[in-house]
């Protein structure tokens, strides 16, 4: 294939590379927000080297001294398209995780975009060493952590109990317990860098630097769960064992520790190198001409050499063969799109501005600690149903989710609930969490009350189930200086959009009353839970508004954890 002609036109990289760094800016505060939570994390402490391998990669694989360098792909126009996508939810979620997604997208995308057109290739691979860093969902992260540390411990244990009678222990706890001896912690083990995202950042730099396929570094990002098995048997099996055969006392201090780590990284890493290798032998290309005299053998090696050989399939002569051609397009990167993509992000980044300040703001020291006795326990004709308090925690990211208390209200012919949650960036829209419950919006109104001197407007909704059951819910928000939040016009997105407001103070609050029910609600019903809800409502406000104190006593409470796709 040849490569384009010199009269080609292309942006400079500079110029080229202003949308994308635009995307990026206007999604900064909720990146570092990203890479403030990877920071807490122990598991993930080689991100900064992460960061700097992406560029020395990119810098080792970049085309000097070649012109023209950024060319129209798809690859890199789709990764446009779901990074905007990406990064607009994360504006309108307030939700660090997406920025990231989308920022490694665009990187991905600008990387793919920019071509060496003398190896026909893209400097895509570059994009790799970021990716080990995206944190898998719903904390699945802390689980395999959770379950290859339980492996290694065992492991450890059972090759102690092999090696000599003098290594024979017990398992208390964290910690080994040897009668009359040391006893040595293994809490620590899989943290830093003796952890599996540590060991695929190593996989992936190696799948960027050799430029791999897709099927044989899935295979090499598998092996890491193996070999970090292996790192964290021997870490924990070699404390003991040098302490007790040799004397040596390796695991005092934590520069000792750090520094027994770095070597069994060191080791783990040649390791998968040496993986990564196999896979490439074991992968290696077949010449195309041995299929020759089969169609359906052509098509096997065909297969073969485009999605699993590591490497091209070279002839005698030199020739690279076998191998559908690297398709570098001679039409320049249209600018107008990359520049359409910026503006959408800046918009996102308006909404991410919006939920960065809420972000930084709101923590669970925001959260005001409440009791059972906190809420009136008679308001006109309704009264608290003792033992039936309770607090809900919903996990989540950003605030780390929200705690909700809630009290039920009994009148001598209704039953309703009345709930406080917190803390909040931004407008939420309950009946979505009862959708996760498989109950369905039939109505949905924003009600003005009659009091036009303090009109405090909030959401009315009607669901149901399948079953026939339904539920009146009221709810609306105020913010930390108690202060009513407008609520969204209707449930779209566009409309939730324009209730996040920049006049409110961060914490929101949640006030809400539920009532089930299987008949049809009759005007008297309506009429009673609007009142009850509006007393219910500035109870809430000025309890919320006098802060945690610390002379409440607090009666049993039933306490739920309930995950929230």
């Amino acid at each position: 294939m040849s490569t384009a002609q010199s009269s080609d036109q292309s942006a400079s990289p500079l110029i080229f590379a202003v949308p994308y760094l635009v995307g990026v800016l206007v999604q900064l505060p909720l990146l570092i927000g990203y890479m403030a939570d990877l920071a807490a994390r122990p598991h993930y402490a080689l991100y900064l080297i992460g960061i700097l391998a992406a560029i020395a990669v990119a810098a080792i694989q970049w085309p000097r001294g070649q012109s023209n360098i950024h060319r129209a792909t798809i690859k890199s126009t789709l990764l446009a398209v779901v990074a905007v996508i990406v990064g607009v939810a994360g504006g309108v979620l307030g939700e660090t995780w997406f920025a990231f997604c989308s920022v490694v997208l665009l990187v991905a995308s600008y990387l793919s975009a920019t071509v060496n057109r003398e190896g026909l290739h893209s400097i895509g691979y570059a994009v790799l060493p970021l990716v080990a860093f995206v944190r898998p969902p719903l904390n699945w992260d802390l689980g395999i952590n959770a379950r290859l540390q339980e492996y290694s411990i065992e492991l450890a244990s059972r090759f102690m109990s092999i090696i000599s009678p003098s290594l024979a222990h017990t398992r208390t706890g964290s910690a080994f317990e040897f009668p009359g001896k040391e006893s040595f912690s293994h809490v620590d083990s899989l943290i830093g860098i003796g952890s599996l995202y540590s060991l695929i950042l190593v996989a992936m730099v190696y799948v960027a630097i050799n430029r791999r396929r897709l099927f044989q570094a899935l295979l090499l990002v598998l092996s890491c769960f193996l070999w970090t098995v292996v790192l964290n048997t021997v870490y924990l099996m070699l404390l003991p064992t040098l302490n007790y055969f040799l004397e040596i006392e390796l695991g005092s201090g934590t520069v000792n520790h750090n520094m027994i780590r770095v070597l069994l990284l060191l080791g783990t890493a040649l390791m998968i190198f040496s993986t990564g290798e196999f896979l490439n032998f074991a992968f290696s290309p077949v010449d195309p001409e041995i299929g020759r005299s089969y169609e359906f053998g052509r098509f096997i090696t065909a297969v073969w050499n485009n999605l699993l050989a590591g490497r091209p399939f070279i002839n005698e002569t030199g020739q690279v063969v076998g191998r559908a051609p690297a398709r570098i397009t001679s039409h320049p990167a249209a600018m107008p799109i990359r520049w359409a993509m910026a503006g959408l992000l800046v918009v996102a980044g308006v909404f991410s501005l919006i939920s960065s300040r809420s972000f930084e703001s709101i923590s669970q020291n925001d959260i005001v600690t409440l009791t059972a006795t906190d809420m009136p326990e008679t308001i006109d004709d309704w009264a608290v149903v003792k033992n039936k308090f309770r607090i809900e925690t919903f996990p989540g990211s950003g605030t780390e989710g929200f705690e909700k208390e809630t009290w039920v209200y009994q009148s001598p012919d209704l039953t309703a609930q009345g709930s406080i949650a917190e803390p909040f960036n931004m407008w939420f829209e309950l009946p979505k969490l009862h959708h996760v419950r498989q109950w369905k919006t039939n109505q949905r109104e924003v009600v003005t009350p009659a009091d036009e001197s303090a009109p405090w407007r909030y959401v009315k909704a009607d669901m149901s189930l399948d079953t026939g059951e339904h539920q009146r819910i009221l709810f609306c928000y105020f913010d930390s200086a108690g202060q009513p939040v407008t609520p969204a016009a209707s449930d779209s997105v566009a409309d939730q959009l324009a209730a996040a407001r920049l006049d409110v103070q961060a914490p929101l609050f949640q006030v809400s009353l539920t009532h089930s029910h299987f008949n049809a609600m009759t005007p008297e019903t309506e009429r009673a839970l609007a009142e009850l809800f509006l007393e219910f409502r500035q109870a809430a406000r000025d309890r919320i508004l006098r802060g945690s104190t610390t002379t409440a006593s607090p009666e049993p409470e039933q306490v739920t954890t309930t995950e929230v796709n």
